[in-house]
């Protein structure tokens, strides 16, 4: 009714993983209007009812980059011209694949530098985001679940599940800008980096990109079969640094 565009599709990543992919400048629109000053909310008591994040999870350390890569890239791109949206972000996303090779080569999270937290302090902190507040006995009770995970991802299933927990591992969004977490060399990335100025500089795409020596990795998890997704960003607030540089640049094109 306004003229904002919103198309919706689906791409599998994996045999168990599937991302939406969303264009158009729809989601845009309704974001700035929900974080807006004079947006209204509801005046009722559905916001008295606490928001469900039991199943949030962050038992795994910083991640190093895998063997054989340097560096952990968060970038986010967007494309000058909406009529040009899918196929200007496909250009970004060719870029990655010659420079880095395919997703599972880029990707940031590998079994062998997963480093599973169990300290009290950590599980606190992990406690007080999910529920608030630290409850001591689910503390305790979460300390035994979590040192049972040792032996856990030591069995069949637990190796499966830390096949999937990679495959599952959410480095690429597309909702109507190009967000992603990628691992390579400091080569790659200024490879990466004159190929997406070149972009920029014929008005294809505006970018804001940032390099950290690790990631991080938040996990929903309903159950260990196939019902769990893992959220990643870089380290030192990737996403939030990268988003800072690409609104630099929006204010300073307005």
């Amino acid at each position: 009714e306004l003229g904002h565009l919103l198309n919706i599709s689906r791409y599998s990543i994996s045999k168990v993983f599937s991302i939406p992919i969303i264009l158009g400048n729809g989601l845009d629109y309704a974001e700035k209007i929900i974080k807006g000053e004079n947006y209204l909310f509801a005046k009722d008591d559905a916001f008295d009812e606490e928001l469900d994040l039991s199943g949030m999870q962050c038992r795994w350390d910083k991640i190093q980059p895998p063997e054989n890569s340097e560096e952990v890239v968060t970038l986010i791109a967007v494309a000058q011209n909406l009529n040009r949206q899918a196929e200007v972000l496909s250009h970004v996303i060719r870029q990655l694949d010659i420079i880095y090779g395919t997703p599972e080569k880029r990707q940031p999270i590998s079994i062998p530098k997963l480093i599973f937290r169990t300290s009290f302090n950590n599980l606190g902190r992990e406690m007080r985001h999910r529920l608030g507040k630290i409850k001591f006995f689910e503390l305790i009770k979460t300390w035994f679940i979590n040192a049972y995970g040792y032996i856990y991802f030591r069995t069949e299933s637990g190796k499966k599940y830390l096949n999937q927990m990679v495959e599952m591992s959410d480095t690429l969004v597309i909702d109507g800008r190009l967000n992603t977490v990628i691992t390579g060399t400091k080569l790659q990335r200024t490879k990466l980096e004159k190929a997406l100025d070149l972009l920029e500089k014929n008005g294809e795409i505006l970018y804001g990109i940032y390099v950290s020596g690790e990631s991080v990795m938040s996990c929903y998890v309903r159950d260990l079969e196939d019902d769990h997704i893992h959220f990643v960003d870089g380290a030192e607030g990737g996403y939030t640094k990268a988003a800072a540089v690409l609104k630099a640049k929006i204010k300073d094109m307005q």
